[in-house]
C-alpha cells in the first residue's frame, strides 16, 4: 500500500506509535502531549484500517468466485464423463 504523498501508511503507523510510546519518558508534565500523539495515532490507524477492511473484501469476493469457479468446473468435468461413458456404450 501506497500513498500518492508522503510516507506509505504502514511506515507512518509505525512512526506515530512509536512517537506516542517515548513521549511520556520525555516529560512528565506533557499529558497534552501525550493525549496528542494518541488521537493523531487513532486517526492514523483508523485510516491504515480502511483500506484493509476494503482489501479483504476484495480477498473475500474473489475466494467466493473461485470457490464458485471450482463447482462450476466439478460439474462440468461431471458431464464429460457422463457423455464419454453413453459415447461409449
Amino acid at each position: 500500500m501506497t500513498t500518492t504523498r508522503g510516507q506509505p501508511p504502514l511506515k507512518k503507523l509505525q512512526k506515530t506509535f512509536t512517537s506516542l510510546f517515548v513521549e511520556p519518558d520525555k516529560n512528565e508534565d506533557n499529558y497534552g502531549d501525550c493525549d496528542k500523539l494518541a488521537k493523531t495515532f487513532l486517526q492514523e490507524l483508523s485510516t491504515f484500517k480502511i483500506p484493509l477492511l476494503k482489501s479483504k473484501a476484495v480477498v473475500d469476493a474473489n475466494l467466493r468466485e473461485k470457490h464458485n469457479f471450482d463447482e462450476l468446473r466439478e460439474e462440468i468435468n461431471r458431464h464429460i464423463v457422463q457423455e464419454q461413458t453413453e459415447l461409449n456404450c
